[in-house]
């Protein structure tokens, strides 16, 4: 009988170290949230807004265009397009980055993943673009052929009056005529 009753209170002990242990979670738990609390900014207070700038000529000239060529929302595709007509060099990984700050300030607001419309504030900044690329030369296309590395403004495997080194001297690329590797390997 004794060791029935023992082997109740051994039981009972563990279950009451679980609960303490559970105790322990729940009040660092509880101390994390109220620190959450304090921190955290009241309601009723107004959030601290990001600063806005001026939007630069090319980024007028984009928010113009975005404004009258496709006032249902350009994605990324057609806003990289724009910029590339508009003629201003920036790589389009920048792009997310820079139409989130711009939906921050206010002057694009999203209307899908990725799409974008310019708002009203968005359309009191832009201005219409003095001249434009052609959509074929701002994307890089010609009437022929491919783009190559030299073609699209790449520099050159060897530039003019450059001195050689190991990654551009191809001179020793070049073997005497009748010879043959396997002449000149022993084994």
């Amino acid at each position: 009988m004794k060791d029935k009753i023992q082997i109740q209170i051994d039981s009972a002990k563990e279950q009451i170290h679980a609960l303490e242990i559970a105790r322990a979670k729940l009040d660092t738990r509880l101390e994390t949230l109220e620190e959450m609390l304090a921190l955290a900014p009241d309601d009723d207070k107004p959030q601290k807004k990001t600063r806005k700038r001026s939007l630069s000529d090319n980024w007028q000239h984009v928010l113009y265009l975005m404004a009258h060529e496709k006032p249902e929302g350009a994605s990324y595709d057609d806003i990289y397009e724009m910029i590339e007509r508009v003629g201003f060099d920036m790589k389009k990984s920048n792009l997310r980055g820079h139409m989130g700050g711009y939906k921050a300030n206010g002057y694009v607001s999203a209307v899908s993943d990725g799409v974008f419309v310019v708002t009203s504030e968005g359309k009191k900044q832009t201005k219409k673009p003095k001249t434009e690329k052609p959509a074929a030369e701002a994307t890089g296309s010609k009437s022929m052929g491919a783009v190559t590395g030299r073609d699209s403004g790449y520099p050159p495997a060897r530039p003019s009056g450059s001195i050689p080194d190991a990654s551009t001297d191809t001179s020793g690329w070049d073997r005497p005529s009748g010879r043959d590797l396997d002449d000149e390997i022993p084994f």
